[in-house]
């Protein structure tokens, strides 16, 4: 008797939820639904706060390898998910670089469209530093849509002058809401978990009626990339976003910015947060060596 593999479950999980999204739910039960989806293991301890007055958590490692802390801002398209459904991929990315992870439960579109979200990252940036933590002990990380975020934040504290965090951590980050590369088509029926249409609407949902997909806050890629702290990008051969990380690496390289890019063969958008798939951890406990050692 044969038995499913990990990324036949897996791809089953997408396909039913999906499939439901597609079939008319409401944004209640996407939302509801994507927690469910992105359920796992949660290794470490997470408490439940306010931070920066909104609600938060604090994910805590089994072992703490290092005094230094990252801001992770979550995916969803700007519109779905929370701490709660990225539990267990910040669990897990807690524990491989034994730091604490601190997830704000940032405004979402349509409720609050663009730049509240731009916003929101920022000032918990800047609560972080008022309550003494050193730019150089923060690292920022993202996936999908936090991605977009993540880069956007450090962007802003360089210009700004508050000081760079010490890392970038990126999941295959949306950061064209134009979806303007080649993998939004070339990847459209490889990738199961995201599709072009569905992120044309969030991204019209985010920046909302006449809004600018190019806006250098909502679409980091048109922004510099000059004097941004070292980053790690991870992405899937099967994602459609693919060409937003390959651009970035590229800019990136011409702005002089140190940037590592690695591309997982066979792997859909944010795969990690799967925590069955073997790439899945893999890729997590790389991303967590590089935060420790940045933050050493």
């Amino acid at each position: 008797m044969s038995f499913p593999s990990a990324r036949q479950i897996v791809a089953q999980r997408i396909i039913e939820t999906t499939s439901r999204w597609a079939a008319g739910a409401t944004l209640d039960e996407i939302r509801a639904g994507f927690v469910q989806l992105l359920r796992g293991p949660t290794p470490g301890e997470v408490d439940e706060v306010e931070f920066a007055g909104m609600r938060a958590t604090w994910t805590h490692p089994p072992e703490r390898k290092t005094a230094g802390i990252v801001l992770y801002l979550h995916g969803g398209g700007f519109q779905i998910g929370s701490p709660a459904s990225h539990k267990s991929l910040i669990c897990r990315l807690a524990a491989a670089a034994g730091v604490s992870i601190l997830t704000p439960n940032y405004r979402l579109a349509p409720e609050h469209r663009f730049p509240a979200q731009v916003e929101d990252g920022l000032h918990v940036y800047k609560v972080l530093m008022a309550a003494g933590h050193s730019p150089e002990k923060i690292a920022i990380a993202g996936d999908s849509a936090g991605g977009n975020l993540a880069l956007v934040l450090a962007q802003q504290a360089r210009d700004l002058g508050l000081g760079q965090p010490a890392a970038l951590a990126l999941i295959s980050p949306w950061l064209d809401l134009t979806l303007r590369g080649e993998s939004y088509t070339s990847r459209a029926e490889k990738d199961i978990f995201s599709k072009p249409e569905a992120l044309r609407a969030m991204a019209r949902t985010y920046i909302g009626k006449g809004g600018d997909a190019a806006h250098p806050l909502a679409n980091p890629l048109e922004a510099s990339l000059a004097n941004l702290p070292p980053m790690l990008v991870h992405a899937g051969d099967f994602d459609i976003t693919l060409d937003d990380s390959t651009l970035l690496k590229a800019r990136a390289d011409a702005a002089g910015a140190a940037c590592t890019l690695k591309v997982w063969p066979e792997m859909y958008h944010h795969f990690q947060v799967f925590a069955e798939l073997p790439e899945a951890q893999e890729s997590i406990e790389e991303i967590g060596a590089f935060l420790r050692q940045a933050l050493q």
